[in-house]
């Protein structure tokens, strides 16, 4: 059982959202590819939120890259965000 739901297959989850993430990381030649809903499924489960709370994290996470998508600002962002930073939160975000 987990937090989402009382019928919510986590560990399968988990697992195949893992596999995924290793199997892009290959493909798309970066050390990890981590998937912004990845890292708030594993934060509702490890700190027990509930299903509306990942909802509600999801949709707030969608209309911030709405804005900076919409709005130009990822340019300004990654000009000003060095490559190694990225790749070292990818990381430890993978560990």
């Amino acid at each position: 059982n987990s937090s989402l739901s009382p019928g919510f297959p986590a560990a399968s989850f988990v697992f195949f959202s893992g596999l995924w993430s290793v199997w892009a990381g290959i493909l798309f030649d970066i050390p990890m590819a981590i998937q912004p809903m990845h890292t708030v499924v594993a934060v509702c489960l490890t700190e027990r939120l509930s299903y509306g709370e990942l909802v509600c994290a999801g949709l707030w996470l969608g209309a911030f890259y709405l804005f900076i998508g919409a709005t130009g600002s990822i340019g300004f962002i990654s000009r000003h965000i060095p490559r190694a930073v990225v790749r070292g939160l990818q990381l430890g975000l993978g560990l």
